[in-house]
């Protein structure tokens, strides 16, 4: 393969991450983010196959080189971006307790990950070359698990089960780093609450979701999603509300009267302006 091939995924490679970059410059959800990136990395993931089908490999060498090192780069953004936008989006609405256990629990299934490829690991980390035409020869595949590789890739010509597993550990160190972020926040965030004031939501949770739809569906906060309004109220008023979503279809199929609890505010309300008068 010439050269100039792995300068052409070099410039793949830029252009892809500035495309992220500007995507993450101008949104400011996290889950619209996760998702165009996604597409963004899928793309050039797409791009790059195109590449290595129509190119051939100038030698074995080349080839552990790209499936070791260079497709792996690719191929962990969009690993890490199709992951992060599940995360966020099963992300449950609820106080910073209810967050962090959530958080916490997707770190241990990168631990359980590692566990389980611990020796691939460390081949990696001790930058060690010995077993690198197992790994990484898209000939040598049949020598490995027919049912793994077909899970992971099932286009022979453009995957190793290896080169798939050095991109996961890449993107599990990536997504190591922003649970270790979204912690750490999260603690700052307790622990400005706590020196402050708490109002405590007395009423149902129930009325509560009842009132942040109404709000929604009023557009009072510049188009946010229901879940990142969800998510505030709930740290607001230390509150988990477990899932909204369910909780509106229960509001929606409310036989008699669909608003309860807004009818509620109104009266009392009124009633409260003629004691006033």
């Amino acid at each position: 393969m010439p050269f100039s091939f792995y300068d052409t995924t070099e410039l793949l490679f830029n252009k892809m991450c500035e495309e992220v970059n500007a995507i993450i410059e101008k949104e400011g959800d996290i889950i619209e983010v996760a998702k165009l990136s996604m597409l963004i990395s899928k793309k050039y993931v797409s791009e790059l196959k195109e590449h290595i089908i129509i190119n051939n490999f100038e030698s074995p060498e080349a080839e552990i080189y790209f499936f070791k090192s260079v497709k792996p780069r690719f191929y962990s953004r969009m690993i890490y971006y199709a992951r992060l936008y599940q995360i966020e989006l099963n992300k449950p609405p609820g106080n910073t307790h209810v967050v962090e256990n959530y958080l916490i629990e997707e770190t241990k299934k990168i631990s359980r990950f590692f566990e389980n490829n611990r020796e691939f690991y460390h081949y990696l980390r001790s930058g060690a070359t010995y077993l690198d035409s197992i790994y990484f020869l898209r000939s040598n595949q049949k020598k490995t698990s027919l049912c793994e590789f077909f899970l992971i890739e099932r286009d022979e010509q453009f995957s190793t089960i290896y080169d798939y597993k050095v991109a996961r550990i890449e993107a599990d160190k990536m997504l190591s780093d922003y649970f270790f972020e979204a912690l750490q926040k999260s603690n700052e965030k307790e622990l400005s609450r706590t020196t402050k004031n708490t109002l405590i939501w007395t009423a149902q949770k129930v009325g509560l979701v009842e009132l942040l739809y109404a709000l929604h569906a009023s557009v009072v906060f510049d188009n946010s999603q229901i879940k990142a309004i969800a998510n505030y109220f709930s740290d607001v008023f230390s509150v988990d509300l477990g899932n909204i979503y369910k909780t509106y279809e229960e509001i929606r199929l409310r036989k008699k009267n669909r608003t309860v609890f807004l009818d509620s505010l109104r009266r009392n309300l009124l009633r409260k302006m003629e004691e006033d008068d």
